[in-house]
């Protein structure tokens, strides 16, 4: 009975042990990164930790990446990031300086008391929203096929008494990089409503990558960039053909007929000298 009570003691230790086992290796999470500096992406990757406050992540990261400086400064607030790759809080605008995002929503705690999960998103960047101002477009791809693009921000204002109130606002004089290719775009910029309208020769089917960018006279941006991955679709027409390459047919339907309008033009004006003669 003993040997059995032991048996059952030691298999038990041993199921514990390969638990806790388990369960370290199931603490590393993921956490989706993205930094935008001032005038460039910076960072966009996945990184694996087994830490999951912000402050300890982000210690983390810089000294597991090559291409990240940064520096973490400790303040009666908390910890807050002052400079990323020489980029330094103040150096556009008294109150520029580094910002974050957690799945895409900003955080009213610091970043001492973020706490991630696996799976989740955050986007640092670079900006002076109480100077110059802020926005974070999103694109409205739902009239592409016509070759409109719509982008506005969720914008928070203040009344007199601080309280915040979200607003819809379209982004107005925004570049736009809509490219053709890996390496060739044609550059639109946003109107009173937020929009662009591409020709519908740059509008060929297939997917076509997509940039923003807004600056203040200082440099200091404007706008959140888009990820460096962010495309839109174009579909083919129902004829199954581009639709730049449809435009380019209905070109040359309307060369054709001005053509023959002007030839039967001339034809008509020396029928007229013929019969005054």
């Amino acid at each position: 009975m003993k040997k059995i009570t032991a048996f059952i003691v030691t298999l038990m230790l041993t199921v514990s042990m390969m638990a806790a086992f388990v369960s370290a290796d199931d603490a590393t999470i993921k956490v989706k990164f993205r930094i935008e500096g001032v005038s460039e992406n910076i960072y966009y990757d996945t990184f694996e930790t087994a830490t999951t406050t912000l402050t300890d992540v982000l210690k983390e990261l810089d000294a597991a990446s090559d291409d990240i400086t940064m520096t973490i400064t400790s303040s009666q607030y908390g910890s807050y990031l002052s400079e990323v790759n020489g980029i330094k809080e103040g150096s556009h605008g008294d109150m520029s300086g580094w910002m974050f995002m957690v799945n895409g929503a900003d955080s009213d705690v610091g970043m001492d008391y973020v706490t991630l999960k696996d799976g989740d998103s955050v986007v640092l960047y670079f900006a002076d929203p109480y100077g110059v101002g802020f926005q974070k477009p999103k694109a409205d791809v739902s009239k592409i096929a016509d070759g409109i693009i719509k982008f506005t921000s969720d914008d928070t204002v203040y009344d007199a008494d601080w309280n915040p109130t979200v607003v819809t606002n379209p982004v107005k004089g925004m570049d736009v990089k809509w490219y053709t290719d890996d390496e060739n775009y044609t550059v639109y910029t946003t109107d009173d409503n937020g929009m662009i309208q591409v020709v519908k020769a740059d509008l060929t089917a297939g997917t076509h990558k997509l940039a923003i960018e807004k600056r203040a006279e200082n440099g200091a941006p404007l706008v959140l960039a888009l990820e460096p991955d962010y495309t839109v679709t174009v579909e083919k027409t129902d004829n199954g053909e581009d639709v730049g390459t449809a435009d380019s047919s209905m070109l040359m339907v309307y060369v054709l007929c001005a053509a023959f309008a002007a030839c039967t033009a001339v034809m008509a004006v020396k029928e007229k000298k013929a019969n005054e003669n």
